[in-house]
């Protein structure tokens, strides 16, 4: 048995794990948050979050409490 996410699930956790990846890699590089380089690769990061949860609640036909729709 598989359980597999929509496509539109997919692609935001695909899109919100590169930006983390960045972000470590940013971390691992000891790059300062002063850097250009830090800031550029930790842009958009909550959005990408923000959306990959409400992408994550529609799939579950939740809301943002947690209850059903």
């Amino acid at each position: 048995m598989t359980i597999s996410p929509p496509d539109h699930v997919v692609a935001a956790s695909e899109g919100t794990f590169r930006r983390l990846r960045n972000l470590r890699d940013r971390v691992m590089e000891s790059v300062p948050a002063t850097e250009p380089a830090y800031p550029k690769g930790h842009h958009g990061d909550d959005t990408a979050l923000a959306i990959l949860r409400v992408r994550m609640r529609e799939d579950l036909h939740t809301s943002r409490d947690g209850s059903r729709r």
